[in-house]
Order: structure tokens, then sequence, then C-alpha cells
């Protein structure tokens, strides 16, 4: 669980220092966040699939190949 929302704040930070540096406007901002913040629950989820797949695959090649 903590590292979910680690992703999504390292996304956070990088957006805040790039927002300092474009001067964006509010409205356009949070439409932004929630973009990002999306986008950092995607990876999440395609990376803790693949991770679970892979920890699968090696229990069933221990289970068939001993």
């Amino acid at each position: 669980m903590k590292y979910k929302y680690q992703n999504c704040n390292n996304i956070f930070t990088r957006i805040q220092i790039s927002r300092k540096t474009y001067g964006v406007t509010q409205k356009k901002w949070t439409k932004i966040n929630v973009h990002f913040f999306f986008l950092g629950w995607k990876t999440y989820l395609k990376n803790t699939k693949k991770r679970v797949h892979s920890i699968m695959q090696q229990i069933i090649e221990m289970v068939v190949f001993r």
C-alpha cells in the first residue's frame, strides 16, 4: 500500500516543481493533477499485475519441474 502513495507523491512533487517554472492557472492545474493521479494509479496497477504474474509463474515452475 505504501508503494502506491509514494509513486503518486513523486509525480506530484515533479509537477509542483514544473508548476513553479511554468505558472499554470488553477483550473488547468486541477485537471493536470487529476490526470497524473490516475496515471500513477494505472502504472501502479500494471506493475502489481506483472509482479503477481511473475510470482505465480515462479511457484508453478517450482511445483511442476521438481
